[in-house]
């Protein structure tokens, strides 16, 4: 389906993973789509300039017991300075995609994913975050709005609403769960232009919801599993080096 400018494009939760971390680049220590979180131990003597990141872990692989939830970590985040790996400061992530169509406006997805990151929270892991990723349908083309760039008033932009409304319909849905507020969330709409670009959106009414702080029950054991995971498959992570 194609709606102004936009197309509807279906990707996978495993496709959405692998292309939020192609896209995120480090600059200045700064991480996209990650940085609320992985900043948090942040200072000025303390300043990351590289990031490894692994996806889809089975917990097993972890050391974890095989019947928990998560069963999986989709995005493991190990942050590094100067050469020193910081294992103390990894992060964990659950990710949710939604798909909201133009006949279901509030289509929400089958699981917030709130069970998920609690699992996470008692896991141990040191920084934890939710990423909820809105892949709206294009918005029927009666309801694009249509606005001026404010650098050349001539030319005139198509913008489609329905991502942001899905945002933000998202955010009042987590928050009334029972997610701790040292869990970082983390929710933006992901749609394609008519050329294959991803264009985001984000809300700012709840920028203040995406900013983590460490697990206070994260524990010593399970940052050694992460060091230990780390070292006997370091193949499997992708570097991500400051620019």
């Amino acid at each position: 389906m194609e709606t102004g400018d936009y197309i509807e494009k279906r990707l996978e939760e495993s496709q959405v993973i692998d292309l939020i971390i192609e896209k995120s680049n480090c600059t200045y220590g700064n991480l996209d789509f990650f940085w609320e979180v992985t900043n948090v131990p942040r200072t000025n003597e303390l300043n990351f300039d590289k990031y490894y990141i692994a996806k889809e872990i089975l917990r097993t692989e972890l050391g974890f017991e095989k019947d928990q939830k998560p069963g999986d970590i989709d995005i493991l985040i190990v942050p590094s300075s100067k050469g020193r790996i910081f294992f103390e400061y990894s992060s964990a992530y659950e990710l949710k995609v939604v798909r909201p169509t133009n006949d279901n406006i509030r289509r929400n997805s089958n699981s917030l994913g709130s069970t998920q990151t609690l699992g996470l929270v008692n896991d141990g892991f040191p920084l934890i975050g939710l990423i909820q990723v809105c892949m709206n349908q294009p918005i029927n083309p009666i309801h694009l709005q249509y606005l001026p760039n404010l650098e050349n008033i001539n030319e005139i932009f198509t913008f489609d609403p329905f991502p942001l409304f899905s945002v933000e319909t998202q955010y009042q849905r987590i928050l009334k769960t029972d997610l701790p507020k040292y869990v970082g969330i983390n929710i933006f709409g992901l749609c394609f232009d008519i050329n294959g670009n991803i264009i985001t959106q984000n809300s700012t009414k709840f920028d203040s919801f995406k900013h983590g702080y460490c697990n206070p029950y994260c524990k010593n054991d399970t940052i050694e599993r992460i060091k230990i995971h780390f070292e006997k498959f370091k193949g499997k992570y992708i570097e991500k080096v400051n620019k």
